[in-house]
């Protein structure tokens, strides 16, 4: 293939003519192509047939290419494959100058690609003027859904790219349901290439109670930050919400949100108010979070919403010190359910060299006929032989008091437990009493569990575990202890689809052998799709 330095030829007709501007004379141009004619008294060059040409802005590639030395201009035609600052692009033809480092794309398809997208940014426009510091799109249609035919787009009116600054379009229509229909308008969108949370983000969906909906959320940042809501329900109307941060002190974040609902079904009762305020402070060896919510409604994903006043409470703290450490939680409701209800709580862990861990908790439940206490200790103590070899032991007391009904319960757990890579066994016994009598026991209980990737290196076997065990139960209702052996099968991983799709699936096999003579065996098949299409537009 010929191959010809065009900054040679433009020396050359500079020195012998002088007709040929500095522009292109200063910078390298790279031209390669099948047949390369020049017209050395038109000062022309034209390349055809697997055109490339390079320069310090401009890499492209097209069926033919015409270069006017003395005008300082190209025209590229014929599937014109180009890369630009702010992308790639294919059109059907371009005009280029030199001298100001800017062109015209006619017909143009192009993509997007940025850390701070989170999917590739598909475009099409009859008309980009390009800079290199910023492209104009007229009548731009723009998506990130990459199928064939995507079955949601943008269309703007005019549209500016800034190089790896932002995307802002104006007077911009989504068209959902394959581009057929028009749904929300917006008479200017931005997109960040700076930030990773965009300063506009569109959702569009559908919830059984309200209808089709459009959110959007407009990201402020100046001295403090938040966002600003503008929400449309095809069942309810309009929603318009706020959720501000700031700061009070040095390890301080604070917010602040409020959102109100128009609900056109009951419209005497509406607008439907929640508030919420939420401080979380952090520290080398403290930190604690309080929020308190407010709701003037009820309501959930299957029932309209209903007059009653909702009031949330919450807070917890966790102190660390050289030796063991602590949290405590308080919780506080008030709705339609309960009169009042609290809950607190005390972890303390790491005593005893780090072997002790003790929980304590308290629960009261106030309801229109009915009052409820409850008080809870927990246990945890592991005695260790070796770094894989320990004794675990567990006890749970609870105390229950409704209106004028007592009641305990505990459970005690005691295991030795071996723990390697390759696999792990326990060896050990559960207990269970009431106020009443003993529930159960099981005496002895063994199990063990083997990881065949770990074992022969193989990570299509890693997902895979296989335990068998077997236990000597003694229950309450039985006249004689029965005597129980199990195998269980468990597969279980993620797969990454794309992007945007993540697929989970467990598939469990279990086979239970009883002294009774009873066998029995159960196969759980389950897959989940984790997918992002409806968010980040």
């Amino acid at each position: 293939m010929p191959e010809i330095k065009v900054i040679k030829i433009a020396i050359i007709i500079l020195v012998l003519n002088l007709a040929c501007t500095v522009a292109l004379a200063n910078q390298q141009v790279n031209l390669k192509a099948k047949q390369v004619t020049y017209q050395r008294k038109k000062g022309i060059i034209i390349a055809t047939g697997n055109v490339k040409l390079q320069t310090k802005r401009l890499n492209l590639s097209a069926n033919r290419l015409k270069i006017n030395l003395k005008q300082d201009k190209l025209l590229a035609t014929g599937n014109v494959q180009s890369k630009t600052e702010t992308g790639e692009y294919t059109s059907q033809k371009l005009n280029y100058n030199f001298k100001t480092d800017s062109g015209i794309f006619i017909n143009s398809e192009g993509i997007i690609i940025s850390d701070s997208l989170k999917e590739p940014f598909y475009l099409q426009a009859p008309q980009t003027s390009y800079t290199p510091n910023k492209s104009n799109l007229q009548k731009a249609e723009f998506t990130t859904c990459d199928l064939e035919e995507p079955h949601y787009h943008f269309q703007a009116e005019s549209m500016t790219i800034y190089p790896e600054d932002k995307i802002v379009a104006y007077h911009v229509t989504l068209w959902e349901f394959n581009g057929q229909v028009p749904i929300f308008y917006w008479p200017i969108l931005v997109y960040s290439f700076k930030n990773h949370q965009q300063i506009f983000k569109p959702q569009v969906g559908y919830n059984q109670q309200k209808g089709w909906f459009i959110k959007t959320t407009y990201n402020y940042d100046r001295e403090d930050f938040g966002q600003l809501y503008l929400d449309y329900f095809s069942k309810l109307g309009f929603a318009i919400g706020a959720k501000h941060y700031y700061k009070t002190l040095k390890n301080d974040n604070a917010s602040l949100y409020f959102y109100l609902e128009e609900d056109n079904r009951n419209p005497t009762l509406s607008p439907w108010i929640s508030l919420e305020l939420k401080r979380e402070y952090k520290a080398e060896d403290t930190s604690y979070t309080w929020s308190v919510g407010y709701k003037d409604h009820y309501s959930n994903y299957l029932t309209t919403p209903q007059k009653n006043n909702w009031l949330n409470i919450s807070a917890k703290q966790k102190v660390e010190f050289t030796n063991w450490q602590h949290n405590w939680g308080l919780k506080y409701r008030k709705n339609r359910s309960y009169n009042h209800d609290l809950d607190l709580s005390l972890d303390v862990w790491g005593l005893k060299d780090n072997n002790l861990d003790l929980n304590l908790d308290y629960i009261y439940q106030q309801q229109p006929k009915t009052t409820f206490n409850e008080y809870g200790v927990g246990l945890n103590y592991k005695k260790y032989f070796s770094d894989d070899l320990y004794l675990n032991y567990n006890y749970d007391y609870e105390y229950h008091a409704e209106n004028e009904d007592n009641s305990w319960q505990y459970k005690t757990d005691l295991r030795l437990q071996l723990d390697k890579s390759k696999y792990n066994w326990s060896v050990g016994a559960k207990f269970k009493r009431d106020n009443e009598g003993i529930n159960y026991y099981d005496l002895p209980e063994a199990q063990l569990t083997i990881h065949p990737g770990e074992i022969w290196s193989n990570k299509l076997l890693n997902p895979l575990d296989i335990t068998v065990g077997g236990l000597n139960r003694y229950n309450d209702s039985w006249l004689e202890p029965k005597q129980q052996g199990y195998t269980r099968v468990g597969y279980e991983d993620y797969l990454s689809l794309t992007d945007n799709n993540r697929l989970h699936y467990n598939q469990q096999f279990e086979q239970n052998i009883y002294s009774t003579g009873h066998q029995h065996w159960s196969y759980q098949n389950r897959f989940d799709l984790t997918t992002k299409l409806p968010f980040g537009w």
